[in-house]
């Protein structure tokens, strides 16, 4: 999990515990939405 995202600390946590709890990630960042989106292992809410 992460091993290509480019994002800082604070946005890998974030999606991790989004990912693992499934729930929708809340994000506006792009970087994050775009990882989210390719790895399709949670949605995108924004």
């Amino acid at each position: 999990l992460l091993d290509e995202f480019t994002g800082d600390i604070a946005d890998r946590i974030i999606y991790a515990t989004a990912v693992h709890h499934q729930l929708a990630l809340v994000t506006k960042d792009p970087n994050l939405t775009e990882y989210a989106l390719a790895q399709g292992d949670t949605t995108i809410e924004w």
